[in-house]
């Protein structure tokens, strides 16, 4: 294959994932844009995922196997690069796949633009065959779409989604900038690296509603139960802080910086089995107390529950801690009595408490779902309707309402009061 043909590179770092290998593959050779490679970088499979890339590798002569002699996702996306000779690198997980057109199409919007990287849509899926259910998420604020965006300029696009396999990257932009994943051992948030220097370094970024990529969510275990695993977004936001030092631009970026930190932090809690949260909460809180001693937090760089979750942790971990499970106490309360109960919010918090409800086999408690976007309205997640507000007030009038969203919780309560609903039948869920 000569290099000029290539297009766009796909990297895909690999390990025993011969249960979904079939339909990614499957997925990646049937491409409509044709000008591709495959860069399977294989971690030492023994479940025969190995054997399947083989058969692959065979027929079509786009797909090339790679070796990971050091077990390090980040290791496996590097050399995938390294050795890409497309004009755009991409990466795809081994358990989820992409749509037939995908990267034609996002080939298209980064000509159209000279981009240095392409953000996209997506879909996020639960379960298999006819069961399987899609559900839709935006990559990026609704002003941020069909434009060219320099995120050094506009910081804000850093809290858009930071999803790397969402999208196509320069290679050009990668080699110059010498753009990497930390190679930590195995498979542990190696992707933030990545994307915090992709948004340091890009120049021109484009979002689009093009949705190809479809990512599974129904992983057999999601949690962090290894204690070497306790500290892995640590880790990964010290590789972050130790580059950008490195080439001096950590001051016009630490405020973002910590912020991104901060989030990510809030994220890994969460997935860790509660036998590590109280280290974890510690850690947190002190490196938090830390950056408020370095001067690098920023009110406006935070919402009003991520503000409020701040402070918890600037007193202590053990206060933090106590707030997140006096809210979990609160949500199995509310689930177990008789009041009707509506979700407001959609998004990944959403999604997320969902499914967790979905696992204890209390989903019916649900009347309906809601929330303030319009293109949502009608569609369903887990067979629960998506409606506006207006028609819940119809239908619901007494209504006690689940606010699924972390982040942003305290601004959608004060929205639901402006349309009547006293504050003891709004109740902001901050534990999932």
């Amino acid at each position: 294959m000569e290099q000029l043909e290539v297009k766009i590179s796909v990297v895909m770092p690999v390990l025993n994932t011969a249960a979904y290998i079939r339909e990614c593959m499957e997925s990646l050779v049937n491409q409509t844009l044709r000008e591709i490679e495959i860069l399977c970088v294989d971690g030492g499979s023994t479940d025969g995922t190995r054997e399947i890339l083989e058969e692959y590798a065979k027929r079509d002569h786009r797909v090339r196997i790679l070796e990971d002699t050091k077990g390090s996702t980040g290791y496996a996306n590097n050399l995938g690069m390294e050795k890409a000779v497309g004009e755009y690198v991409a990466i795809v997980e081994p358990d989820d796949f992409v749509s037939l057109d995908m990267y034609e199409r996002l080939y298209s919007v980064a000509k159209e633009n000279y981009a240095d990287v392409v953000r996209a849509d997506y879909q996020v899926f639960f379960g298999q065959g006819e069961s399987r259910e899609y559900i839709n998420k935006a990559i990026a604020a609704k002003g941020d779409y069909d434009k060219v965006l320099n995120p050094q300029k506009e910081q804000r696009l850093f809290k858009n989604d930071m999803s790397t396999w969402a999208g196509i990257y320069s290679r050009r932009l990668v080699r110059e900038k010498k753009l990497c994943h930390n190679e930590t051992p195995g498979a542990a948030y190696q992707d933030n690296g990545f994307w915090f220097l992709v948004m340091t370094h890009a120049e021109r970024l484009c979002y689009t509603h093009v949705s190809g990529y479809r990512y599974r969510m129904d992983n057999p275990d999601s949690s962090v139960h290894n204690p070497g695993k306790q500290f892995a977004i640590c880790d990964e936001y010290d590789f972050i802080e130790e580059r950008l030092r490195r080439e001096g631009i950590f001051r016009s970026f630490q405020s973002v910086y910590l912020w991104a930190k901060f989030i990510r932090y809030l994220s890994s809690y969460y997935r860790l089995d509660d036998s590590l949260k109280p280290g974890f909460a510690e850690r947190f809180a002190r490196e938090m107390r830390e950056s408020e001693r370095n001067g690098w937090l920023r009110r406006e760089e935070f919402s009003q529950g991520q503000w409020r979750i701040l402070e918890d942790l600037l007193e202590r971990g053990e206060t933090f801690q106590r707030h997140v499970e006096d809210g979990k106490r609160m949500f199995h309360d509310l689930i177990s009595s008789d009041r009707t109960l509506v979700m407001y919010g959609c998004g990944s918090d959403g999604i997320r408490l969902l499914n967790y409800m979905k696992k204890m086999n209390c989903l019916d408690r649900v009347e309906c779902l809601c929330d303030g976007n319009p293109l949502l309205w009608k569609k369903e997640i887990f067979g629960k309707q998506i409606l506006s507000i207006e028609e819940i007030q119809e239908k619901e009038r007494e209504a006690d309402y689940i606010v699924a969203s972390i982040n942003y919780g305290d601004e959608i309560r004060e929205e639901l009061e402006k349309y009547g609903i006293e504050q003891n039948r709004i109740h902001v869920v901050n534990f999932c």
